[in-house]
C-alpha cells in the first residue's frame, strides 16, 4: 500500500521522502481484497520501529451495495457503560490518547501490567503480566493469538470454541527485554460458513494498538529507532563495543542499527570495521551480516 512511496520495511523510511501527515492508517478495510491487511500491517510494524507513531484504525469504507458496512470496525475504551452516557468529546479524547482496537469481526482487549493501548508501563524483572480477552458472536471464533514485540512474533497462543458466543480469555507473564519496546496483540480465526458474514476477506481478525513498554525502567520511551540512534552516536566508530551493545538487543533495533552504519560507513572500503561489528552482535549476528552483505552487492 505504501509502494508508490517506496516504503522501507527495514529502516520505515520513504523513498520518496514523504512525511506521513495523518495521526491513523486503516490496517483492516473490510472491503479490499483478502490478505491485503497483512501487507499493511507490516507496513505499520515498519513505521512504528522508525519512530513514526501513527495509530491503525479499522473501517469498512462502503461505498457500494456490494460493501458490507461495519464489517471493519475500531473500537474504543471510554468511562461511558451507555450509548445514552456517550458524547462526542470522549469519542474524541479516546482516539486521541489512542485508546483503540481494530475488528474485523472479532473483538480484542489487552492489558499489559494494567495499561491498555497507547499506553506506557515499565517492566519489573524482566517481565509484564499480559490480560487478553478475544471475543465474537456464536458464530465467529479464533483459533490464535499472536503477541509482537517491536513487529517481531514473540508468542502464539491457541484459542478453541468452546460453544455458544465466543470468549475467551487468557493471562500470562510475557518476558520482555531489558530496553524499551512495544507491544500488539493479533487474533485470528476462519471466516464462518453460511450466511452470517458475506465477506471477501479470508480470516476473521482483531488487533490491538501498541502498549509502550519502558523495558530499561528510565521513565522515557524510545523507538528502536531512537535506541538504535543513540547507540550509534556513543559506539558508532568503535564496531566492535557498537556490535557488543547490539547483542543485547533485538532485531528491529539492529535492523535500525544497520540502517544508520551504512549511512555512516562507506562499503567494501570499510569492510573491516563492518565484519568487526558483525562478529560481536551475538544473536544479531547472522541478521547484520545478511543486511550489510546485501547492501554491500547492491
Amino acid at each position: 500500500p505504501f509502494g508508490v512511496e517506496r516504503l522501507d520495511l527495514i529502516s520505515g523510511d520513504f523513498g520518496s521522502q514523504l512525511h506521513l501527515p495523518v495521526d491513523a492508517i486503516e490496517i483492516f478495510n473490510s472491503s479490499e481484497p483478502p490478505e491485503r491487511w497483512k501487507m499493511v500491517l507490516s507496513d505499520w510494524f515498519a513505521l512504528r520501529n522508525a519512530g513514526v507513531r501513527v495509530l491503525g484504525v479499522a473501517s469498512s469504507d462502503s461505498h457500494t451495495v456490494g460493501n458490507p458496512v461495519a464489517q471493519g470496525r475500531t473500537y474504543f475504551s471510554c468511562a461511558a457503560e451507555t450509548l445514552a452516557e456517550l458524547d462526542e468529546q470522549q469519542v474524541v479524547d479516546a482516539f486521541r490518547r489512542g485508546a483503540l482496537s481494530m475488528s474485523q469481526g472479532l473483538f480484542l482487549t489487552v492489558t499489559a501490567d494494567g495499561a491498555g493501548p497507547s499506553e506506557q508501563i515499565s517492566a519489573h524483572q524482566g517481565s509484564v503480566r499480559v490480560q487478553l480477552r478475544v471475543a465474537g458472536a456464536s458464530w465467529a471464533s479464533a483459533t490464535r493469538a499472536d503477541l509482537f514485540l517491536n513487529g517481531q512474533r514473540v508468542r502464539s497462543e491457541p484459542l478453541a470454541a468452546d460453544g455458544g458466543a465466543f470468549n475467551h480469555t487468557l493471562e500470562f507473564a510475557l518476558p520482555v527485554p531489558a530496553h524499551d519496546c512495544w507491544l500488539v496483540v493479533l487474533a485470528q480465526g476462519p471466516v464462518p460458513e453460511g450466511g452470517w458474514w458475506t465477506t471477501v476477506q479470508s480470516h476473521l481478525a482483531a488487533l490491538s494498538n501498541p502498549i509502550l513498554i519502558d523495558g530499561d525502567g528510565d521513565g522515557v520511551w524510545r523507538s528502536p529507532r531512537e535506541i538504535a540512534a543513540s547507540l550509534h552516536a556513543a559506539l558508532g566508530n568503535q564496531p566492535e563495543a557498537f556490535g557488543t551493545a547490539l547483542s543485547a538487543h533485538d532485531a528491529a533495533i539492529a535492523q535500525q542499527a544497520a540502517v544508520l552504519w551504512l549511512s555512516h560507513t562507506s562499503l567494501p572500503a570499510d569492510a573491516a570495521a563492518t565484519e568487526s561489528l558483525c562478529a560481536h552482535a551475538g544473536a544479531q549476528q547472522a541478521l547484520l551480516r545478511r543486511l550489510l552483505t546485501e547492501s554491500a552487492t547492491q
